[in-house]
């Protein structure tokens, strides 16, 4: 798995316990299914009601319409709210998995704290405040969580965490989601979704031991995943009317879409039958975070 998994031990995922299961057939191709989280660069149109509310959001992709929310100038008790919002929203939206319940009820502890002007030390300083907060009021609870500045500290996470094939790791705070995706045929795969937390040992949990099938258009579907999965299929009639498809660029030169092209070159090492070593090697590297840069794989 290579550093990934140094990230996600250091997380506790091995004692993660699920809260719930879904899964749905979309009729997508599996791999244009992965490519929906390898970038964030679609937020800001898929996922309009989390970029309103994320601060900063438009320092990393600029603005590509007058509509879009301008929140880097937030600061001070504001800056300390719209953080509050934007937890909540992903909670919500995610259907509690990424950032838990019990986390979102933290958080609202923390608003109108007075942070610092400066967007990054506020930032900062609030993240420092939520995760103290959240792990004792975990302790509190009886669940034997990391410690999270630590760990945030000597192993920085990405949002989207990705292990190839087809697995994904969504952590935020103490809590994950995690998404699967599987093909069934060229226009079809089987699509997962886990809400992971870590609960009390020997807490009463009916825990899943099979998902939960819904259609892929299901109104029981979580809002972002919803959103996600109403582009996906009209993407895959999109694909069979072109020759070919380049990755986005992003605001100034940023390779917001870096992630697509390691893990597609790594399928064609697999397909041409290069040697374990230089596979192995290269897996190491595209093991990563959502939103890369292109890297250098090896071949």
């Amino acid at each position: 798995l290579g550093p990934v998994a140094q990230r996600m031990d250091a997380r506790h995922a091995d004692r993660m316990k699920m809260d719930w299961w879904c899964g749905t057939v979309l009729p997508t191709n599996w791999k244009l299914a992965m490519e929906a989280f390898m970038e964030s660069y679609h937020v800001m149109q898929t996922h309009r009601q989390l970029f309103d509310v994320s601060p900063a959001a438009t320092l990393q992709y600029g603005r590509n319409n007058d509509d879009l929310p301008v929140n880097e100038d937030v600061s001070g008790k504001a800056l300390a709210n719209l953080m509050v919002d934007f937890h909540a929203v992903l909670s919500d939206g995610m259907g509690g998995s990424m950032v838990h319940q019990t986390e979102i009820a933290v958080l609202e502890k923390l608003r109108d704290t007075d942070l610092p002007g400066d967007l990054m030390q506020g930032a900062q300083e609030f993240y420092g405040r939520a995760f103290r907060e959240v792990e004792d009021d975990t302790r509190q609870r009886g669940a034997d969580i990391f410690d999270i500045a630590r760990v945030q500290a000597e192993q920085p996470y990405n949002a989207v965490e990705f292990m190839f094939p087809h697995f994904f790791l969504l952590p935020v705070l103490g809590s994950m989601a995690s998404y699967r995706v599987r093909p069934l045929t060229p226009e079809t795969c089987l699509f997962e979704i886990w809400s992971l937390i870590i609960r009390p040992e020997g807490q009463p949990h009916d825990t899943p031991t099979e998902p939960t099938m819904l259609p892929y258009d299901s109104q029981d579907f979580p809002e972002i995943p919803r959103q996600d999965y109403s582009n996906l299929p009209i993407q895959q009639l999109g694909l069979h009317n072109l020759d070919f498809m380049r990755i986005g660029k992003g605001f100034q030169g940023h390779d917001s879409e870096g992630l697509i092209s390691n893990y597609q070159r790594l399928i064609d090492g697999y397909l041409a039958g290069l040697d374990a070593e230089t596979l192995r090697t290269a897996q190491n590297i595209v093991n990563c975070g959502f939103d890369s840069t292109i890297l250098d794989i090896g071949f």
